[in-house]
């Protein structure tokens, strides 16, 4: 028998939903925000890399990935 999966989560917000709603309309296309930054100077690239991870972690809506449940 099989034991039943526990899923956690949050409400997604209505700009999101209207996103899930489009891609899944068009599979073809999947919505994806890119972004491109120049830096200039000397890099401290741990620092950097340091302050990407605290911001996925802090806005964890960046890193989203809705997905559909069955039922």
């Amino acid at each position: 028998m099989m034991q039943p999966q526990i899923l956690e989560g949050v409400r997604i917000s209505p700009l999101q939903k209207h996103l899930w709603l489009l891609q899944h309309a068009d599979k073809q296309t999947p919505f994806r925000a890119q972004v491109a930054v120049l830096i200039e100077g000397k890099l401290d690239r741990d620092n950097l890399n340091l302050a990407l991870k605290m911001l996925l972690i802090n806005m964890r809506y960046l890193g989203l990935n809705l997905n559909a449940c069955r039922g």
